[in-house]
């Protein structure tokens, strides 16, 4: 069984391909049946034909080229990603291995808590969703990960350690960051502190 869990983007990419039938009409088959008979180069000449000729918006017309063409499946078929993400953490390690062991210790004791985080890898950072995005971990160099805090509902004072992102101004989730460079920098402190933005993601 994976430790990681579907990327939210996806599930919300599966309601649509669930619902396809009740919103053009055709169900994802059909469209596969009705778009097969016809060789196309790429996925954006087939989207730009969805529009047009089926009155379809960028995001269905850009899904069913996809699906159609059967390509980038592993940002929308939940087997795919699942497949594909131990690959994702390995690239991203790939080059900075004496922080790899860095990581596992996070998401170990991530896994410890038991609680309702979901792991969800990107290609190049780890998010860590509740209800949504409230910490990501992010190897920043060679030798440092950012363990990043969705914090914006936290009102107190926050220890020097705890660095602004920008993220606030920006609109980002993320707005805070302890950089890590060793395992003994995932302290207590790190840790309270990923309770805290989990706690925060009610």
């Amino acid at each position: 069984m994976s430790i990681y869990s579907v990327h939210p983007s996806i599930a919300y990419q599966q309601s649509i391909i669930t619902n396809l039938k009740e919103t053009t009409g055709r169900s994802i088959d059909d469209w596969k049946n009705l778009l097969s008979k016809k060789i196309w180069s790429n996925a954006k000449i087939l989207a730009h034909h969805l529009k047009e000729d089926y009155n379809l918006g960028s995001t269905k017309a850009n899904l069913i080229s996809e699906l159609v063409l059967e390509i980038g499946l592993e940002d929308i078929l939940e087997e795919k990603y699942l497949a594909i993400v131990p690959q994702y953490v390995e690239k991203m390690f790939a080059t900075r291995p004496i922080i790899f062991p860095l990581y596992e210790n996070i998401i170990d004791h991530i896994l410890q808590q038991k609680n309702e985080t979901k792991i969800s890898p990107c290609a190049t950072i780890v998010p860590l969703y509740r209800n949504h995005v409230y910490a990501q971990i992010k190897p920043s160099t060679k030798t440092r990960i950012d363990l990043g805090f969705a914090l914006k509902k936290y009102t107190k004072r926050t220890p020097v350690r705890l660095e602004l992102t920008g993220g606030i101004e920006k609109g980002d989730r993320i707005t805070h960051r302890i950089k890590l460079s060793s395992i003994d920098d995932f302290d207590s402190e790190a840790k309270e502190w990923l309770q805290i933005a989990y706690d925060l993601d009610f």
